[in-house]
């Protein structure tokens, strides 16, 4: 199965399924021995690596996101 194949698979879950899985997996990686990411590795940390504090922000706004989003969901897959 190739990335592409398991992505239409994920799709065609439960919103709830799709959420437990991207938990699981996102704990799972976090489990995993790695390296940590630098800056030079990756663009998009690049950009931030001579403004910690602007980091910092994008991850609090991403936060507030994500809670008032569960907040609006309400476990109901389709608003009306």
């Amino acid at each position: 199965m190739d990335t592409e194949q398991i992505f239409q698979a994920i799709r065609g879950l439960p919103t709830d399924a799709q959420r437990l899985l991207l938990e699981r997996v996102t704990r799972e990686l976090a489990k995993a021995p790695g390296e940590a990411a630098r800056p030079e590795d990756d663009p998009f940390l690049g950009l931030l690596a001579g403004d910690p504090e602007l980091a910092d922000e994008i991850g609090d706004i991403a936060t507030r996101g994500r809670h008032e989003g569960r907040a609006a969901f309400d476990g109901d897959e389709n608003p009306s």
